[in-house]
């Protein structure tokens, strides 16, 4: 019953009910006078809803946006004047703000968000999101290091970053889970080069280990194997009949054995297109 309390109260509160009261009473459902007993106890359950006043968002500012960029990151809000208010669905835009700045290059980047009560309607929230951009960082040049028998263009094919562009962190993870993915290498590793500098322009690294090319794993052990019941024994009819020896037992399965078994796997990777030559 507590957890369809919390349940339906936070329906509401995404809906702007921030003040919303969910309470819950239950109550014992007898028999009719003269009824037969039941075999189970019932019980009656009831939810008493004070919604409160719905708020809505009122006028939502970006303040610090650069005005070369403020149509894009205002096209990636969700949320609107007159909307319901929702926490919801503000962390949302706060982190889809912030993605947006990540992916361009500014890595610090913050996004900072402040209500207030809307001074002409007490159900309005007024909502700013103050962005503090920083600077925005370029990457110089893309440097690959460890390869030894893998060949370069196999590895620059999966790397998403590009000398020009800005430095986009998420493109720097999509690179190295591209390389994870080629099962050529135990280690990746894809950082800006001195990401807490103030440079404008960094290096990228990108730092491979490779993985053992040859694979070989072996196994011993041995198989057993009995032979049939005594019902399943031959008969001296069908000895003589087939020409064995009438005073050896013969069974149809064979008699009882044990043979050793021995087994090797050899596989190979970075072969033909993936390998240096």
């Amino acid at each position: 019953m507590k957890a369809d309390e919390n349940s339906i109260a936070t329906i509401y509160r995404a809906n702007g009910f921030n003040a919303v009261k969910v309470t819950s009473a239950v109550k014992d459902i007898d028999p009719p006078d003269g009824a037969k007993p039941r075999s189970k106890a019932l019980i009656s359950v009831g939810f008493k809803v004070e919604e409160g006043s719905q708020q809505k968002f009122g006028p939502v500012v970006l303040a610090g946006v650069d005005p070369a960029r403020e149509k894009d990151v205002r096209d990636l809000l969700n949320t609107e004047k007159g909307q319901p208010f929702s926490l919801i669905t503000l962390s949302g835009d706060r982190d889809a703000v912030l993605g947006y700045y990540v992916s361009h290059g500014f890595d610090q980047a913050r996004v900072e968000m402040r209500q207030a009560a809307d001074t002409a309607d007490t159900t309005a929230t007024d909502v700013t999101l103050n962005v503090t951009e920083g600077h925005q960082v370029f990457v110089d040049k893309v440097l690959l290091s460890g390869i030894e028998r893998t060949k370069p263009q196999v590895v620059k094919d999966q790397i998403k970053v590009s000398p020009g562009d800005p430095l986009d962190q998420s493109a720097l993870l999509q690179t190295q889970r591209n390389l994870y993915n080629l099962a050529l290498f135990n280690e990746v590793i894809t950082a800006p080069q001195n990401p807490a500098g103030d440079a404008p322009t960094k290096n990228v690294l990108v730092q491979v280990t490779e993985a053992k090319r040859w694979d070989v794993t072996y196994g011993f052990g041995f198989e057993a194997q009995t032979g049939t019941p005594a019902q399943g024994q031959i008969s001296t009819a069908s000895k003589i009949q087939l020409g064995l020896d009438p005073n050896v037992q013969y069974t149809q399965e064979g008699k009882t054995g044990v043979s050793p078994r021995v087994s090797m796997d050899v596989s190979r990777i970075n072969l033909r297109g993936r390998m240096s030559r």
